[in-house]
């Protein structure tokens, strides 16, 4: 951040989070029940894919999610 200009003020890693999340949300996108509205309503019919592939990434430790509040410096 600090390359780009901005400075983190608060810094927190979701990762464990946001894969328990997506490894919950692909799992009900693979049932057959019709999905309410939500982020597959969004994505469109390749979010069970693109979920899919989010878990392998958090899994193989390819990504990570954080949130961050970040200032200009």
């Amino acid at each position: 951040a600090m390359a780009a200009g901005l400075h983190a003020s608060c810094w927190v890693d979701v990762t464990e989070k946001s894969l328990t999340w997506f490894r919950k949300m692909r799992a009900s996108s693979a049932q057959e029940k019709a999905p309410g509205v939500g982020l597959q309503t969004l994505m469109g019919s390749d979010w069970p894919m693109m979920a899919g592939n989010m878990v392998r990434n958090l899994e193989e430790g390819r990504v990570a999610v954080v949130q961050a509040v970040l200032k200009r410096i």
